[in-house]
């Protein structure tokens, strides 16, 4: 499972072991200033589409989609809310979507220190 740190001047993505394999993508900071929102999704797992890099399978998406020109990454592992921050052009990835334990929280202390910057 990944998890999301939040740090000085961004977020922390790290993906576990088993999701660096799966995923070809290690820990990556993504910063507050790139956020453009902070979303809980129900179903984070059907927000995944275009050409994938990684795993695709019912309720499981790891790694990296392509799609319209940009990239979305993604480790959902399960039924139920997760995750999803929208960041502004320019930036690696549009969509970075992972499924956490406490999902409304995470997304509120992201979009407070989003605010505080």
């Amino acid at each position: 499972m990944c998890t999301l740190e939040i740090q000085e001047t961004g977020v922390q993505v790290k993906p576990g072991g088993m999701e660096r394999a799966e995923g070809f993508v290690g820990e990556f900071l993504v910063e507050f200033a790139a956020i453009a929102s902070v979303s809980v999704q129900d179903d984070p797992a059907s927000l995944a589409h275009g050409l994938k890099s990684g795993v695709g399978l019912p309720n499981t998406k790891v790694g990296t989609w392509r799609h319209d020109d940009v990239e979305d990454y993604f480790c959902v592992h399960r039924d139920g809310p997760g995750i999803m921050l929208e960041l502004q052009p320019g930036h690696k990835y549009a969509r970075v979507v992972v499924t956490v334990e406490h999902p409304q929280d995470v997304a509120t202390q992201i979009q407070q220190a989003v605010a505080g910057q």
